[in-house]
């Protein structure tokens, strides 16, 4: 990863931690494997309690990352059970 990409990434955690208190941020993917491309996008598993539906926690997460200096996909609770299962 750049020092530039870690900025930023660092950036977008403190937001989000400050923000939604999370229990665990995880990046995964192309990323932490050390393979990445800059047509690749940033994944993140964000892993929080709330009573929120998924719709508006995904909201939240959004307005957080902006601007968005590289892709990035928001995925709700049904398509992160597909991604630890």
């Amino acid at each position: 990863m750049d020092i530039s990409f870690e900025r930023q990434l660092e950036d977008i955690k403190v937001r989000i931690v400050s923000e939604l208190n999370p229990h665990k941020i995880i990046l995964f993917e192309s990323w932490i494997y050390g393979h990445p491309t800059s047509d690749n996008d940033v994944n993140l598993l964000i892993i929080m309690d709330s009573d929120e539906k998924s719709v508006a926690r995904a909201a939240q997460v959004s307005n957080l990352i902006r601007p968005r200096p590289f892709p990035i996909d928001i995925l709700d609770g049904r398509q992160r059970k597909s991604i630890i299962a």
